[in-house]
């Protein structure tokens, strides 16, 4: 059955320690807590209608699969809708996909903090699907099937973030079929094309 998603109830400047914590609890990246619609390049209106109605896609356990060459933006559309979900009280966890065996595997007290953590998120952000370093038909790619899962299984939404496409994407996980399935039934392929300026302007 759809949830309802609620209003946005939380103000960055109401309390800026607090909210500086939930974020640290979502382990988002510094780098992405300033990440605003305004400033991404090309057609946004997908992200517009993704904020404008969370139920239609948040709500139904739906996600993105935002993809595109390097330095197009992908991550900050991710931090921009993840952030837009802490605001409205929903749990959010910020995974690298490099990140996701250590986590599913418990290998330290913050890994252990995270894996427990994922089965109370609503929204998952898995960062930069497709650059992991582990073999994907091993542990690491059974890790990877597996922290989607609890999501999935929930029917809570997985945004992922990508350099390959969404063709390239199921090729490179032919080898799991099974992975590949649990993304397609649960993902929108958006494509990532205008680059951002290569300098600190």
């Amino acid at each position: 059955m759809p949830r309802k998603i609620r209003e946005r109830q939380r103000d960055p400047d109401d309390d800026p320690r607090r909210w500086d914590r939930l974020l640290d609890e979502a382990n988002i990246p510094a780098r992405y807590r300033r990440a605003s619609a305004d400033a991404v390049k090309g057609d946004t209106r997908w992200l517009l209608g993704a904020l404008e109605d969370p139920d239609a896609w948040l709500g139904l356990g739906y996600g993105y699969f935002i993809n595109g060459p390097n330095n197009t933006g992908k991550s900050s559309c991710a931090a921009v809708l993840a952030l837009d979900a802490v605001r409205r009280c929903e749990r959010v966890t910020w995974l690298p996909v490099r990140d996701v065996p250590g986590v599913r595997f418990r290998e330290g007290p913050r890994e252990t903090i995270l894996h427990e953590r994922l089965y109370e998120t609503d929204l998952l952000v898995l960062d930069d699907i497709g650059a992991e370093t582990y073999r994907r038909e091993g542990a690491g790619g059974g890790a990877l099937e597996a922290v989607i899962r609890i999501l999935y299984d929930r029917d809570r939404s997985v945004l992922y973030t990508s350099n390959a496409g969404w063709a390239q994407f199921q090729g490179a996980y032919a080898g799991v079929p099974s992975l590949v399935s649990v993304v397609m039934r649960q993902t929108w392929p958006v494509p990532m094309t205008e680059l951002w300026p290569e300098s600190p302007k």
